[in-house]
């Protein structure tokens, strides 16, 4: 039997939405239902003593929100330097903490159906990368399609809570 049919059979037909966007060259979706706003990349203020990934905080409307920085999470290769690194920064909230996703752009929101999401390769099971939800195929190119609150680990939660 297809892995792919029963992991999607009970969903079989039914339309998701996604917010396509980029980090180093690759492309990336998160399910609009995950996030809040997306924002433009404004001054972020640096954190001392941070975790490597956490880029600093913005105040946001009077709210104070770390911004991550998912290249640097995901040890995704830099782009290169003449390109403008974190150009937006989709704001997203886990375990009722607010957080920032910087990414290199939105490109648009996509709909995409069950059925066309491949389970995520072997490969990332292996290496506990459960955060990957699954691959879909967009025209000529993939879209990795990540589990928002499977990103972070407790640990690196609760580091997140501290800096907020």
């Amino acid at each position: 039997m297809d892995s792919n049919v029963s992991l999607n059979s009970e969903f079989k037909g039914e339309i998701d939405q996604y917010i396509k966007f980029d980090i180093a060259e690759q492309s990336f979706g998160i399910d609009v239902l995950s996030s809040r706003e997306i924002v433009r990349a404004e001054e972020i203020t640096t954190i001392p003593d941070s975790p490597k990934f956490v880029k600093g905080v913005i105040d946001l409307r009077n709210e104070i929100v770390p911004i991550i920085s998912l290249q640097e999470h995901f040890n995704l290769s830099a782009k290169k330097e003449d390109e403008k690194c974190g150009d937006k920064i989709i704001i997203i909230s886990i375990d009722d903490t607010l957080m920032g996703l910087e990414v290199d752009g939105v490109e648009e929101i996509v709909k995409i159906t069950a059925d066309e999401i491949q389970q995520a390769p072997e490969i990332t099971r292996k290496y506990k990368q459960d955060y990957i939800k699954g691959v879909a195929k967009l025209d000529e190119s993939l879209l990795v399609i990540l589990a928002v609150h499977k990103i972070f680990s407790r640990e690196e939660i609760n580091k997140i809570k501290e800096i907020e």
